[in-house]
Parts: C-alpha cells; structure tokens; sequence
C-alpha cells in the first residue's frame, strides 16, 4: 500500500458521531466513539470494571467473574468437553470496532479467539492447575499466549448482553435509529448457554455495531505482563538479592538504597529472564506482590478522553 493509500485511507475514516449526527465530542459521550468503517485500537479491561459501582459495571464484572470460575473448574477436572463447550462461542467481536484490524473493519489481524487455543494455554498453566489463577484478567500475568486481544474479546463476548443494552440506551439517548438485526450468540448467565438472539442495533454497511462504555476501555491491560516483570518483579529480586548479600547494596549520597545487581544484568541472566512462567513462580511464593500491583495500578490515572481522541 502506497503513503497515499494510507493517507486517503486514514482521511476516510468516518466517527459514530459523525455519521449519525450526534453534535457531541468523546469527552461528552459515555461510550467510545468509534469509525464506523474501521477499528481503534483500543481494548476492554475486566478489571476496570471493579473501578466501579453501577448496576451495569457490577453486573458485567459478575458475569464475568462466573463465567470464568466454571471455565476454571472444568479444566481442572481435565473436563475438555465442557470446557471447549463453553469456549465454542468466543470469537472476535467484530461489532464493537475495537482492537487490530487488518483492513478496514475487518476484525483482529491474530485472526480472533480460537476456543480450542485458550482453552490449550490455560490447560497448560501451572497457574491454573495449582488454583492461583482466579480472574479473567489475571491470566494475561500468568498465562503464556493469553494477551490483551483475547482479553478484551473473551470480555466482549461474555458481557454483550449488557453491552447491546448499554448500545440501545444510548442510541434512544442520541436519536440514532436502530434496525432488527442478528448479533450471534449472547452469554445467557442464567441457563449458563450461549443463546442465538436477534435484536436492534445501529447499522452502518449492512452490519450491526455495538457501543462499549469508555471507561473500561483501554490501549494497554491495568494487569500488564511486561509491566509487572519490569516495575515489581525485578525490584522484589533486587531487593531479595541484597538482603542475602549486604556487599550488593550500594549506599547512594541521597542516603537511598541500591542493589549493585541492575535490572538489566537480571533480564539477560537466565534465571529472570521475562517470562509469564517466572511472574507465576515468584507470585506463587510472594502473592503480596500481585496484590501491591493491583493497588498501585489501580490509583494511576488515565486520560481515556485525550487518547480515544488522538486514535
């Protein structure tokens, strides 16, 4: 594709609000204003959701949280039937026009949620058959090939009930006529089913889109595998390194402390180098350090409006 192409490609690139005639701007609006011919790459976040106290945010984290808890307790059984039973209806979620897109709309460019694929990873995971593993989003911490992608999508899919009726209710908010349209396959928490509905939605290009609330979305997981090597895991080894060995600490004239040992000498020793199942064997044993993460992460603040409107 030429500059030209991408420059065109990009100036194309028509917003919700534009192509309905909502007179808002993001910062006025509950939900992402997406392209209604293209993606953002934005993502939800499970644990956003505990950020909060409405109905719709604690009936989301619920469901999730009880989807998740039987997926968890059929792998354990090793009960690979059910366990695919429930992961066969995750796909990507083309609807929400979020995430990687590989041409326009066209979906996520890791080619979506495979069942049988995460159901291999978490099957595989030690973090899982020891019961350390609890939350959806947890898992993107402990679980090899489990990232923000199929993050955001297993939540998508798990919750679209309550994301149609968050979409409605903002389209009778907005004016923005809504047309029958067949949206799949919902979660129903209830008959623990996946159940075909059809249903009205805002419809660009003979295609149905679904709003998502702006503020459990984001470009980068509250729970960030890297992030958590770099700013806990490998202050706790340095901090574990100079208390066995008081010659590695180095006195700075600020009066501070310091390990002699730097972060980059641990990421290229074999015995810390990143990996997911190094972040579990050091959480197995210091389950402290998850909870201080969760914690510090959770009271950094993110301009949600600023970053959706530079996308």
């Amino acid at each position: 594709m030429t500059k030209l192409m991408v420059k065109e490609e990009k100036l194309n690139k028509v917003l919700f609000t534009e192509y309905f005639g909502v007179n808002r701007e993001q910062k006025d609006l509950e939900f992402v204003n997406i392209y209604v011919n293209a993606d953002k790459k934005f993502f939800l976040d499970p644990a956003k959701l505990l950020d909060f106290d409405d109905a719709m945010s604690i009936q989301m984290s619920n469901v999730i949280i009880k989807y998740f808890e039987k997926l968890l307790q059929f792998i354990i059984k090793q009960d690979e039937f059910n366990s695919l039973k429930l992961l066969s209806e995750l796909r990507e979620p083309k609807e929400t026009h979020l995430g990687y897109a590989t041409n326009g709309y066209t979906g996520n460019a890791v080619g979506g949620i495979k069942g049988e694929k995460i159901y291999r990873k978490l099957s595989e995971s030690n973090a899982v058959k020891t019961g350390l593993l609890k939350d959806l989003e947890e898992s993107a911490l402990l679980v090899e090939g489990i990232n923000r992608d199929i993050i955001s999508d297993m939540t998508v899919m798990i919750t679209k009930k309550y994301l149609i009726e968050f979409t409605q209710a903002q389209c009778k908010k907005y004016q923005v006529p809504m047309s029958k349209a067949k949206v799949g396959k919902i979660w129903d928490e209830k008959q623990e089913y996946w159940v075909e509905i059809e249903t009205e939605l805002p419809i660009y290009d003979n295609k149905p889109m679904i709003l998502v609330p702006k503020k459990i979305v984001t470009d980068k997981l509250m729970l960030d595998s890297q992030d958590f090597y770099r700013n806990e895991l490998l202050s706790f080894v340095q901090d574990e390194l100079m208390r066995a060995d008081r010659s590695l600490i180095i006195v700075l004239k600020n009066g501070k402390r310091q390990c002699a040992v730097t972060k980059k000498q641990l990421k290229s020793d074999k015995q810390y180098r990143y990996s997911k199942e190094l972040i579990y064997r050091i959480v197995q044993k210091h389950p402290e350090l998850l909870q201080r993460y969760r914690h510090r992460k959770k009271n950094i603040s993110e301009d949600i409006d600023e970053k959706l409107e530079e996308n």
